[in-house]
């Protein structure tokens, strides 16, 4: 019997292009935004490219890091050439904890 490749939803697909437009939209690498967020560059890449699902820990991080909303990655019916208005985004500030360092940081 032969192994079947496994095929994921267009809105996987759909998920994975809005991740990857978010991302050049920062002029980040794909390295450089697994590293910021403490995952594999593997796991984004995948994602982007439609061939994995990726947790929601990464997710609500990489939106984060990206400056727009998880709803915005998910959704289906969101244009995918604009993610946001540039007044929407969240001005520059400290980078996201990544999500394999759960310590808390000191504040002030």
């Amino acid at each position: 019997m032969a192994a079947s490749k496994k095929t994921w939803s267009p809105e996987l697909k759909g998920a994975g292009k809005r991740a990857r437009i978010a991302r050049e939209l920062k002029k980040l690498g794909v390295r450089e935004a697994a590293d910021a967020i403490g995952i594999h560059h593997s796991t984004i890449s995948r994602f982007e490219d439609g061939e994995r699902l990726i947790d929601f820990d990464p997710l609500i991080a990489l939106s984060k890091l990206y400056g727009v909303s998880v709803g915005w990655i998910l959704a289906e019916d969101v244009p995918l050439s604009a993610p946001a208005k540039k007044t929407d985004l969240p001005p520059d500030g400290p980078a996201p904890t990544p999500v394999g360092d759960r310590r808390r940081r000191k504040t002030g």
